[in-house]
């Protein structure tokens, strides 16, 4: 019998017969390795950089710190969101190397800054915290559902084995 639509492939064919109608329908996924490696990695690196990240930014969205000056020195690339510089605190002690979070466009550029501490420095005004407190659950979710799509997918794939029923009888004649 002829299908009117796309037509089965043997390899559709034989998934079902090996594993169940579900197998159809997960060995389009199978193919993409993005979903297998690309996003959990940066799910990963989202969670990561959120839980060390949120201490120092809420910190500084508050208030808490030493206020100062950061001076923008030096850059990796052209169009990096961290940048390294000199830090001169306001209440007069020794001006230190940190690598400040946004606020700077340009090299050479001065922006009011505040440091919490841990050698990170936030521009004043600066919302950091508050992405970061939304990265965290966001990527602690995905993280969750990609782990449980994981591990359903993985139960599609592997047999169950099942006890035999007859198992702890005795052999009829022994």
């Amino acid at each position: 019998m002829r299908h009117r639509g796309r037509p089965e492939r043997w390899r559709d064919r034989l998934s079902r017969a090996a594993y169940g109608d579900d197998a159809g329908r997960w060995a389009g996924r199978l193919k993409n390795p993005l979903v297998f490696v690309v996003l959990p990695l940066v799910l990963t690196g989202a969670l990561v950089s959120s839980v060390f990240g949120i201490g120092g930014a809420r910190s500084a969205e508050s208030g808490h710190g030493v206020r100062g000056t950061f001076t923008a020195e030096d850059c990796t690339s052209q169009k990096c969101g961290r940048r390294r510089g000199v830090f001169v605190p306001d209440d007069g002690t020794a001006p230190r190397r940190v690598e400040i979070q946004g606020g700077v466009s340009s090299y050479h550029q001065r922006v009011r800054a505040i440091d919490p501490g841990g050698g990170t420095v936030y521009p004043l005004g600066t919302h950091m915290g508050l992405l970061y407190a939304i990265m965290l659950p966001l990527s602690g979710c995905g993280l969750l559902a990609w782990l449980l799509w994981a591990v359903g997918f993985a139960r599609v794939f592997v047999p169950e084995v099942r006890e035999d029923p007859w198992a702890d009888q005795d052999e009829p004649g022994a």
